[in-house]
């Protein structure tokens, strides 16, 4: 496997890497990676997907959080009676969050405030797929208040919406939410992520 490291200069807190080094394998994870070929081959996509979206993200800490919140659960992706079946839990989570890198490095971006992004606020994306336009957010962090622990434990808002063309505009496909995107903002009515956490409301302006 070859060693990705990303050096952040304007994120020290959560800077990390997007691959690791097999010599230096220490955990079980790390090890089911370095013992498959097709799964390192695909941490390492990943690991690329990652310093692609760094590159063409318009919201930096978003990339850095939102990787650091997937690594979190990737570590505990090994699950299964077989090695062959861990294999393939983990293979699942790289590629499909190698597909999610890729897809935000070319989506529309909203946020209200994009210049100091933390967890406690929102990023909104939404793919140009034509086919298959899919609205993503993500943020709105809390803790857990029966088991307070710091992020990436928590509750989080992360969820999406398959969107359709209506009368020149996307909206969701599930017509008992009201969300409407435009070239310069996204409009949403009302969406209740969790009980615990803010309702998604309000005006979101593109990020350019």
């Amino acid at each position: 496997m070859k060693k990705i490291i990303v050096f952040v200069l304007f994120f020290p807190v959560i800077s990390l890497a997007a691959s690791f080094d097999c010599k230096k394998a220490s955990t079980e994870h790390e090890n089911l990676i370095c013992s498959s070929q097709e799964l390192n081959e695909a941490d390492e996509k990943m690991g690329d997907a990652f310093k692609y979206a760094v590159s063409n993200f318009p919201i930096k800490n978003f990339i850095f959080l939102s990787q650091r919140y997937f690594l979190y659960q990737y570590r505990g992706c090994n699950v299964g009676k077989t090695k062959q079946e861990k294999i393939n839990a983990c293979l699942i989570k790289a590629r499909d969050r190698t597909r999610i890198l890729l897809e935000l490095s070319n989506s529309h971006v909203y946020a209200k405030d994009f210049k100091k992004f933390t967890i406690d606020d929102l990023v909104i994306t939404v793919s140009m797929d034509s086919n298959n336009p899919i609205l993503r957010y993500w943020g709105y962090w809390m803790p857990d208040p029966y088991d307070p622990e710091p992020f990436p434990k928590g509750w989080l808002c992360n969820d999406s919406e398959e969107l359709k063309t209506s009368n020149n505009r996307l909206t969701s496909k599930d017509s008992s939410k009201s969300i409407f995107v435009y070239k310069d903002r996204v409009e949403i009515d009302e969406i209740i992520c969790s009980a615990r956490q803010p309702t998604i409301k309000g005006t979101f302006p593109r990020v350019n």
